[in-house]
C-alpha cells in the first residue's frame, strides 16, 4: 500500500515525458488529462496520493457554509485575479465525509456578472468536472473580482476544500 501510494500518480507523469516530446509538454494540460487516469487507480483499488495545484488556495468551503440543498456560496477573488486574460477556477475537496457537487461557476466584476461556466462537476473520492474555465476576463486596478458558485454536498454538510486559481 505505501509503495502504491509513492509510485501513482507519478508513474503516469513519467509516462507523460516519456511520450510527450519537450516542447510540447504542459503541467496544466497534464493535471486535466490525468483526472481519468486517478478514476482507473481507485476503480482498480490503487493506494494513490491525490494530487493538488501547486498554487496556494484562493478561497476555501467548510461545512459552515454549506446547506444539504443546492446554495450559491460566494468568494472575493481581487487578490488572485487583478489582470485580464483566461482562468481556470479548480474545486478541491480536502476532507470530510460528504463530497462537493457543483452546477455552475460565475466570475462577478464590480457587481456584474461577466462570465459563467454552467456543468455539473463534483469533487471529494474522485474529481470530475471539478475545474470552470473563464477565457478573456477583462480587469483592471481595482477591480472586485467575486466568484459566485452553486453548491451542495452530497449526503450532509460534512465537506471541507480548497479552490484554486490559475492564470493560463
Amino acid at each position: 500500500s505505501h509503495r502504491e501510494y509513492m509510485a501513482y500518480p507519478r508513474a503516469c507523469a513519467v509516462a507523460e515525458i516519456g511520450w510527450t516530446p519537450l516542447a510540447s509538454r504542459n503541467f496544466n494540460n497534464f493535471l486535466e488529462r490525468l483526472t481519468p487516469h486517478l478514476v482507473r487507480l481507485k476503480t482498480l483499488g490503487v493506494n494513490y496520493r491525490t494530487p493538488k495545484p501547486t498554487e496556494s488556495p484562493a478561497a476555501s468551503w467548510s461545512s459552515k457554509l454549506l446547506s444539504e440543498e443546492w446554495k450559491q456560496l460566494s468568494w472575493p477573488l481581487s487578490e488572485h485575479i487583478h489582470q485580464s486574460g483566461d482562468y481556470r477556477i479548480t474545486f478541491m475537496y480536502t476532507e470530510g465525509a460528504h463530497r462537493l457537487d457543483i452546477q455552475r461557476a460565475e466570475l462577478w466584476i464590480n457587481g456584474n456578472k461577466v462570465a459563467e461556466d454552467v456543468h455539473e462537476g463534483t469533487t471529494g473520492g474522485s474529481h470530475k468536472g471539478n475545474a470552470y474555465l473563464f477565457k478573456g476576463i477583462a480587469v483592471k486596478p481595482g477591480d472586485k473580482v467575486e466568484l459566485r458558485a452553486t453548491v451542495r454536498p452530497d449526503g450532509g454538510t460534512d465537506s471541507k476544500g480548497d479552490i484554486y486559481v490559475t492564470k493560463l
